[in-house]
């Protein structure tokens, strides 16, 4: 496991299972080049775990039959071409590829 990954595991992202916003950005649309910021909390909303994306590929987005949406979202070793392979564990409603991760506690 990578040093960004094994950084992620550390915040212990389990204990931010509500998401609290989801914001895709594409910068110019000559370079199409999409990313993904999002903020996900704890259940009593005391702190927030706050994750950014960038050249985000193969977005799919399914939204559950219940109202709250909750992730866990598993950061998987870079493949061949070099993207993290980003899945929603639980209810698999959110997968994508991306480059480049970082993930912060506020």
């Amino acid at each position: 496991m990578n040093d960004e990954i094994s950084d992620y595991y550390s915040l212990k992202p389990q204990m931010f299972p509500i998401l609290k916003s989801l914001e895709i950005k594409q910068t110019t649309p000559l370079f199409n080049e999409i990313s993904l910021c999002m903020v996900l909390c704890t259940r009593d909303q005391t702190k927030n775990l706050h994750l950014y994306f960038e050249k985000v590929q193969n977005l799919f987005f399914n939204q559950p039959l219940i109202s709250s949406l909750e992730f866990f979202l598993d950061i998987r070793e870079r493949n061949e071409v070099g993207l993290y392979r980003i899945v929603d564990n639980d209810e698999n409603a959110l997968g994508f590829y991306c480059s480049f991760f970082t993930a912060v506690i506020v």
